[in-house]
C-alpha cells in the first residue's frame, strides 16, 4: 500500500491542521463582504464567516476575546454602522494580528501605506484627492520603496473607500481619485475608529 507522503499545511501558533478553504481567505474580500451588511440579519448571515477568518489570523485567545464581544454588540443591538466599523478597525489594528502568509502580509503593508501616504499628502495639507488614478499611481510609487502593481493599489484603495470613477479630462475619460478633504477625514476617522478594551 502506497503512502501518502503529502502534507497539510499546520498553523504557526497552535499547529492544527489548516483546510484549503482557510488558505483562500482574502483580507480584501473580508472588508468587502463586512462593509456589504446592512442590518443585523445582514451580518448574522456572514457572522460564521467572520468568525472563521478571525479565528485563522488570531490566536485561540484573541478569538475567544473577538466572539464575545461580537455576540455582545448583536444581543445588546448596538448601530450596525458601530459594529462595523468595529469589525474592521479590530482587524486592521488590532496588536494581537498574527499573519499568516505573504500575500497577507503584503495586503495590509499596502493599505496601511496608503493610508500614510494619503494622510500625509492630503489630508495634512488639507487638500482634496482629485487627480487621476495613473498620476496617483505614479506618486505613491515614486514615495515608496516598494513596487506594486496598479490592481493591488486599486483593490488596497476600495478597502479604505476611496472614490475611483470616471472622468473627462483633456477630452480624454480616465480612472480617478474622487473624495473631498472632508470625506477623507471622514473615512479615515471611521477606518481608525478602534478602542483596545
Amino acid at each position: 500500500m502506497e503512502q501518502n507522503n503529502s502534507q497539510k499545511p499546520k498553523c504557526p501558533t497552535c499547529n492544527r491542521t489548516i483546510s484549503k478553504n482557510m488558505e483562500r481567505y482574502s483580507i480584501t474580500e473580508f472588508y468587502r463582504k463586512v462593509k456589504k451588511i446592512t442590518d443585523i440579519n445582514s451580518l448574522n448571515t456572514i457572522k460564521d464567516y467572520i468568525l472563521r477568518v478571525i479565528k485563522y489570523y488570531y490566536s485561540q485567545d484573541a478569538f475567544n476575546n473577538f466572539t464575545y464581544k461580537l455576540n455582545n454588540s448583536i444581543e445588546e443591538k448596538q448601530d450596525i454602522s458601530s459594529i462595523k466599523k468595529w469589525i474592521l478597525s479590530y482587524f486592521m489594528n488590532s496588536p494581537s494580528l498574527e499573519l499568516r502568509g505573504l500575500a497577507h502580509q503584503r495586503t495590509v503593508s499596502i493599505i496601511k501605506q496608503l493610508e500614510e501616504y494619503i494622510v500625509m499628502e492630503y489630508i495634512n495639507n488639507d487638500k482634496d484627492l482629485y487627480v487621476p488614478f495613473s498620476r496617483f499611481y505614479e506618486d505613491f510609487c515614486t514615495s515608496n520603496t516598494n513596487k506594486y502593481s496598479k490592481h493591488s493599489i486599486s483593490r488596497a484603495l476600495k478597502v479604505l473607500d476611496i472614490n475611483i470613477t470616471k472622468k473627462k479630462i483633456e477630452d480624454k475619460t480616465q480612472s480617478c481619485l474622487y473624495n473631498s478633504k472632508e470625506e477623507l477625514q471622514t473615512l479615515f476617522n471611521n477606518f481608525n475608529n478602534f478602542e483596545n478594551e
